[in-house]
């Protein structure tokens, strides 16, 4: 999806509940993260809520905890 696809998206509320960015524009994917934080979690909720899991840094099936 292209990023302004994804913008449009996160406006009309149609992400799914899991979300990967992946790409070499690293800035790109902290802005759409952004603007999904932004329209679906406030700071509160943020902090049960959301979690990022780097790929490089997954070892075994932890994350499923997650």
């Amino acid at each position: 999806m292209k990023y302004s696809e994804f913008l449009k998206a996160v406006q009309s509320k149609q992400i799914p509940p899991v979300t990967t960015f992946f790409g070499e524009e690293t800035f790109l994917k902290e802005r759409a993260l952004d603007a999904l934080l932004e329209r679906f979690l406030d700071q509160e909720a943020r902090q049960f809520n959301f979690r990022i899991l780097s790929g490089d840094e997954l070892k075994d099936t932890s994350f499923l905890d997650e």
